[in-house]
């Protein structure tokens, strides 16, 4: 025999409290019809009749009411569970994250800041914080701010917007840190 699920379960009860399908149908928010069709599967599956009902009255049957005995107690359990933790449903979940800063560390960082694997050379700058047509002055060239490689021929150099919004130094099909002798800690300037 599969076990009774909690909807089964909270369709019984709530008949057998309100000795009404339409009251319990309405407490639920369900369909007369549904609830009744609910009651008739768990009545099946358990192999007995809980609740006797005619068309003008709705008892609860012996069975019924040794069950309903056994079951308040535990929904009784389970609704003080649920509601103990509705003074968790407010508070922000985990610890916050408050990003620590550095006074001696500046906002905008005129250096390279990191090398990636293809060679491409991430700055210590904002990218919001520039002028859309601001250059970078690199290595004695100044490069222009495109938006993606495809906007330069193969070989050049250029900066763009990289998807953590710093300013990237990249080369199409090439390697900046090799072409222009670029590594962690190189400086460069803005060029407006």
């Amino acid at each position: 025999m599969r076990r009774p699920d909690l909807a089964e379960i909270d369709a019984f009860v709530a008949i057998a409290e309100h000795r009404s399908f339409a009251k319990a149908a309405a407490q639920l928010g369900l369909a007369p019809s549904t609830l009744s069709e609910t009651l008739r599967k768990l009545e099946e599956r358990l192999g007995v009749r809980l609740i006797d009902r005619t068309t003008r009255s709705v008892a609860v049957t012996e069975a019924g009411e040794r069950l309903l005995a056994r079951l308040r107690p535990m929904l009784d359990d389970y609704e003080a569970a649920l509601e103990s933790i509705n003074a968790f449903r407010d508070k922000p979940a985990g610890v916050p994250y408050a990003p620590t800063r550095f006074p001696a560390w500046p906002d905008e960082l005129e250096e390279i800041i990191y090398v990636d694997h293809y060679g491409n050379a991430i700055t210590g700058l904002r990218a919001a914080a520039l002028p859309p047509d601001a250059r970078l002055g690199v290595a004695d060239r100044v490069l222009a701010r495109m938006r993606t490689f495809s906007d330069v021929p193969t070989g050049a150099a250029f900066c763009y917007e990289n998807a953590n919004g710093l300013m990237e130094v990249a080369v199409n099909g090439g390697r900046a840190d090799a072409v222009l002798g670029l590594a962690v800690g190189s400086k460069l300037t803005v060029v407006p």
